[in-house]
């Protein structure tokens, strides 16, 4: 079998979803209790990860305007919105290979990049944040869920 973009972005979708499921059900009050750090970082680790698909969505359609994250949005309406996002990109798998995109990054410098490029780069970061992720709730109390790509072909299997 070959792993294709398509199979990759099936992997990120199932892991978006089971995320942006489990975060909203987590005790961010007890997390706070036992290691106020932890659970501060698993909370801005989240934003991040929604905040990074949302801007590179909005450049690939040509919104390079400046992002700030926002920081009053509940975490369920955030992982509600992460799901869209993630699903929106996953449309865009079909045609990444042959579609350049242009943009600037958050320092205003310009590049230029197919756009399988970057919905690798976005399952590559979303892999480094997610490890981060349960690592800083299980130094708040909590047993992290298996999000790792081999559990999900696991899953689905192989």
């Amino acid at each position: 079998m070959q792993i294709t973009l398509q199979a990759h972005w099936q992997f990120h979708l199932w892991r978006v979803s089971l995320l942006a499921d489990w975060i909203p059900g987590l005790d961010f009050q007890t997390m706070e209790a036992i290691n106020k750090e932890a659970s501060q970082a698993a909370e801005r680790q989240v934003r991040h990860l929604y905040f990074a698909e949302k801007v590179w969505y909005h450049r690939l359609h040509g919104d390079g305007t400046a992002f700030s994250m926002d920081e009053t949005i509940s975490l369920p309406e955030l992982c509600s919105f992460w799901k869209v996002v993630t699903s929106k990109w996953a449309e865009e798998a079909e045609t990444a290979h042959t579609k350049k995109m242009a943009y600037k990054n958050l320092s205003g410098e310009p590049f230029t990049n197919l756009v399988s490029e970057v919905m690798m780069h976005l399952v590559d970061h979303a892999t480094y944040h997610t490890g981060q992720l349960m690592s800083q709730v299980r130094r708040a109390g909590v047993t992290p869920i298996h999000t790792g790509y081999i559990h999900y072909r696991r899953l689905v299997g192989l």
